[in-house]
């Protein structure tokens, strides 16, 4: 989804070049060059090219993401739970999380906040997505959403939290405190959330007062709705972000 809306902003301006894997196109002196996460490609292109160049990436780690030039794009991750309430305010649980370790640092230190007595769970599943007790959609009716980095920071899971009616809350190592969220520059998200880099963080975020919490729920659902409730927003996102960089 995200890719067509990449390939929609360029086709405004001139036929791609190449129609594979990446997308190439001619505008104003200045090249939008569409990948997912590889680096090869874009390293064999001359330096001169290079400087005109404007990518589009989930994987936006340093030195790969230049701020100002690049657009970090969000991995697709919208709701698979339809029974949960993306409107209430009133939420079942303070905090959750449901998923595989990936052998993550960040997402095995997040077992030490489990407790369920003070509405958090966390919960890991076996290879199979299976876990112990927790239903997956039900933790989905949750104030925080906790997502933590996998292979790399960005995770399908942040868009689905978000999509909730959560506040999603990225978890990241602390070399990736840096790294931008979704549309950064384009979005602002310091009234949703933040990115944490320890439990200790986590625990201080989700340790708000319920206005606070309540302010950053609102919030969160406004960029929701005004960005990516359905296709025509997000593609009005991605070409307002494409603009902002050439």
């Amino acid at each position: 989804m995200l890719s067509l809306g990449l390939k929609r902003a360029s086709l405004r301006r001139s036929a791609p070049e190449d129609q594979g894997r990446r997308s190439v196109t001619r505008a104003r002196a200045q090249v939008l060059f569409y990948q997912h996460d590889s680096q090869r490609d874009f390293e064999h292109l001359p330096l001169a090219l290079r400087e005109r160049t404007h990518r589009a990436m989930t994987n936006c780690r340093s030195p790969y993401f230049r701020p100002g030039l690049d657009i970090c794009l969000p991995l697709p991750g919208g709701s698979r739970c339809r029974n949960v309430d993306s409107i209430s305010m009133h939420r079942r649980w303070l905090a959750s999380f449901k998923g595989s370790r990936k052998s993550s640092v960040v997402r095995s230190a997040l077992a030490r906040l489990h407790a369920p007595d003070r509405g958090i769970v966390v919960e890991f599943t076996d290879v199979t997505g299976r876990g112990a007790g927790f239903d997956y959609c039900g933790l989905m009716n949750t104030s925080y959403g906790l997502a933590p980095a996998g292979r790399e920071p960005a995770t399908h899971r942040f868009m689905e939290e978000l999509s909730a009616g959560c506040i999603p809350v990225p978890a990241y190592e602390a070399r990736d405190r840096h790294v931008p969220l979704p549309f950064a520059g384009l979005i602002d998200w310091a009234p949703c959330t933040q990115i944490v880099t320890s439990v200790e963080d986590v625990a201080s975020f989700i340790d708000a007062s319920r206005r606070e919490t309540d302010q950053r729920l609102v919030a969160c659902k406004a960029i929701y709705e005004t960005h990516f409730a359905d296709k025509r927003r997000l593609g009005d996102t991605v070409l307002a972000a494409v603009g902002a960089v050439l």
